[in-house]
């Protein structure tokens, strides 16, 4: 009896077990080997489940592996895509789910072509390496016998520079090698043993360096090896704050941009084929005149065709575009309308170009107290980015963390993303959205600069992983990309085409793209940053020299602009975008001192003093604004003769202006705008004054 009891429990158990083990995993998994036609392996290929939000990337080898449902029904799609290849779907059925699929891909036109120029680029660069490195050593040999003798000892020893030389000539072979590495060709030998002992003047032990470059290399390792991520010499060791940057909003120096645009920026537009410049401004408020926030605002043509999409920003402000993709066909159809839809209500107006009027609109519901903030911090990590990177990664962990100590009433969700290019050994490497800021914080530490080769890099890549791949909130406050990177993409046309795609669907969700620039970035770079900062109601960021960090920086083509701390900008400009409207309109505490944080106040030209004048240190001697709080007009006495004077809002942005003949006293309508702080901006014997008022309705 015992034994047959324990053969039923054991058959029990066993059955248990089975059971446990078929169906303890409620997925199953599909997989893959994607290839070329010539039957070599893909990698980074994007692959989904049609009719699902299932969708994976496949690896440097490229294999891949879908994992969905175990209740999935059969058959089903899985399409593959790539800016570089044409798209495909194959149909996985019940029968063939367990075999390993094998899909081939074809080139899209002009890839293959685009891979021969790089290649061929490559091949230059290589040889403009070996020329550098048989410089190398012929200064080695010259240097062979250079020799100093201490006076006291009688010591010998080798002079610094033709340490650094010795060094210099290692890190050029090292290079040359990576380089023909990825082109399938043997390393070249060297005549040199780099780790033969040598004492250097100050006593270090060159072998002890193992490869790695002291303080004191020269200037010309950083030509030799630009992409390997050397420091410099000189340069200060790694922290947050020692970066120094400008902003260029152009929103707040809108003609100067339409003039710019149209001249020496001109000849990139033909190259992205993006082009900001018919705007239509629209601001939504309640009755009570706060901003409502998160509302979509859409601009149709007379057939009712959606030309531009976007959501109100925490001002209850659209920036909404027409032809601003060159080569749309959706751009035609004038006159246009705006509509307004919130809570299931919708309203349509009549819309203006900006140069006319803000185009305003009201709606009878309730002020929004939404305070979600979704910030993903996308950044470029090829080898071209390594004389700032460990820099930049010091002041993105700082602001993060005082973003979150400074704005306790933000619902704060940061992530990460960093990329580089085709043929390296990643395209993306991410940390998803965590409302645990130190998991975004850890990522952005662990990443490092290597790669690239070529100038443009997957740049189109990373903006589709973040803007169609992470899981945004929609009811928020703000939502922005943080874009650092020193090289644009590819300009292929699927490149261009991913572009724009992205900039539309950024637009779309009420995603902010704000660039920030660093060294070694081009024209065509910044044309292309500050027209996708306008399309999304961004700005634009770039470094500069002042912090004697990094490689030279390109100055932006504008007038004038305020060079600061990075760290400062930063936070600044997710102040602005994040400030939540006052519903409650309680302003008992409203200083209208002008603060650190209101340099964003609209100066579209650049200051130059007339001779024989002073700064008026006390502008009520030379304007007037009242009633402040203002419930809707606004009067303005200007005491003297003032040429220009603009209202402007807490972003920066210019709202309206007016140019004066005579001083005179006249009132400014603002009824339409939302409640909240603005500045009367005016110019006068070449200096910009500003007063801040409260509009209160």
């Amino acid at each position: 009896m015992f034994k047959l009891k324990f053969r039923v429990m054991f058959f029990i158990c066993l059955l248990a077990a089975t059971n446990f083990i078929l169906f303890a995993s409620d997925v199953m998994e599909i997989r893959g080997i994607i290839l070329d036609n010539k039957s070599n392996p893909i990698p980074y290929i994007f692959v989904s489940v049609d009719n699902t939000d299932i969708k994976v990337i496949s690896d440097i080898d490229g294999n891949f592996v879908v994992r969905v449902p175990i209740n999935t029904k059969f058959p089903m799609q899985l399409t593959f895509t790539s800016v570089n290849y044409v798209s495909q779907t194959i149909t996985v059925t019940k029968s063939n789910r367990k075999k390993v699929q094998k899909i081939k891909l074809v080139a899209k036109e002009g890839y293959l072509e685009f891979e021969r120029k790089r290649l061929e680029e490559l091949e230059k660069r290589i040889e403009k390496l070996r020329l550098a490195r048989e410089e190398l050593l012929n200064e080695i040999e010259k240097d062979s016998f250079i020799y100093d003798t201490c006076a006291e000892t009688g010591e010998i020893r080798i002079l610094r520079d033709s340490v650094k030389v010795r060094l210099a000539e290692h890190i050029a072979k090292e290079h040359i090698d990576e380089r023909m590495a990825t082109m399938g060709m043997g390393s070249i030998p060297t005549k040199i043993d780099a780790t033969a002992h040598f004492t250097t003047m100050d006593g270090v032990d060159g072998a002890a360096l193992e490869g790695g470059v002291p303080k004191t290399t020269l200037d010309a390792t950083m030509m030799i090896a630009p992409s390997i991520g050397i420091q410099p010499p000189n340069q200060p060791d790694a922290a947050a704050g020692l970066l120094t940057a400008g902003e260029l909003n152009d929103f707040t120096k809108w003609k100067l941009w339409e003039d710019i645009a149209s001249t020496e920026l001109n000849q990139h537009i033909n190259t992205w084929k993006i082009y900001p410049q018919e705007r239509y401004v629209a601001q939504l408020t309640n009755p009570s005149g706060n901003a409502i926030v998160n509302a979509k605002v859409t601009l149709r043509d007379n057939q009712g065709n959606n030309i531009w999409q976007t959501w109100t920003d925490n001002t209850g402000k659209a920036e909404l575009w027409a032809n601003i993709l060159t080569d749309s066909a959706l751009n035609t159809g004038k006159p246009y309308y705006i509509e307004f839809e919130y809570e299931k209500q919708i309203e349509r107006i009549e819309a203006a170009p900006f140069y006319v009027r803000i185009n305003t609109a009201e709606m009878n519901v309730k002020c929004n107290e939404v305070n979600a903030v979704d910030i993903d911090f996308i950044v470029d990590a090829t080898g071209s980015m390594g004389d700032e990177i460990r820099y930049l990664q010091e002041e993105l962990y700082d602001v993060i963390k005082k973003l979150e100590s400074n704005n306790p009433h933000i619902d704060l969700r940061t992530g990460s993303i960093f990329y580089r290019d085709f043929g390296d050994d990643y395209i993306i490497r991410k940390s998803e959205f965590d409302k645990d800021i130190h998991k975004t914080i850890d990522f952005i530490k662990e990443q490092s600069a290597a790669g690239g080769g070529d100038y443009p890099e997957a740049v189109d890549i990373a903006l589709y992983e973040s803007i169609e791949n992470r899981d945004w909130r929609q009811n928020t406050l703000a939502k922005i990309i943080f874009l650092v990177l020193d090289a644009p993409p590819h300009s292929l046309d699927s490149c261009i085409k991913q572009m724009q795609r992205q900039v539309r669907i950024a637009a779309m969700k009420g995603i902010r793209i704000v660039p920030l620039v660093c060294s070694g970035a081009d024209k065509n770079t910044e044309y292309l940053m500050r027209a996708i900062a306008l399309a999304t109601n961004g700005t634009y960021v770039f470094l500069t020299d002042e912090s004697g960090i990094g490689d030279p920086h390109i100055k932006p083509t504008t007038d004038k602009y305020e060079v600061e701390k990075l760290n400062h900008i930063l936070l600044r400009v997710i102040t602005q975008f994040s400030t939540p409207p006052n519903c409650s309109n309680d302003w008992a505490n409203f200083d209208t001192t002008i603060t650190s944080f209101d340099k964003f106040i609209s100066k579209p030209y650049k200051e130059n003093p007339e001779e024989n004048t002073e700064r008026i240190d006390d502008i009520s001697n030379l304007l007037k604004v009242y009633p402040i709080p203002c419930d809707g007009i606004l009067s303005v006495e200007t005491l003297y003769h003032i040429s220009h004077l603009y209202v402007s809002d807490i972003t920066g942005k210019v709202l309206q202006n007016f140019e004066l003949e005579d001083a005179k006293s006249f009132t400014v309508d603002l009824t339409g705008y939302s409640n909240g702080v603005y500045f009367v901006n005016a110019f006068y014997q070449g200096r910009w004054y500003s007063v801040k008022f409260l509009l209160n309705r």
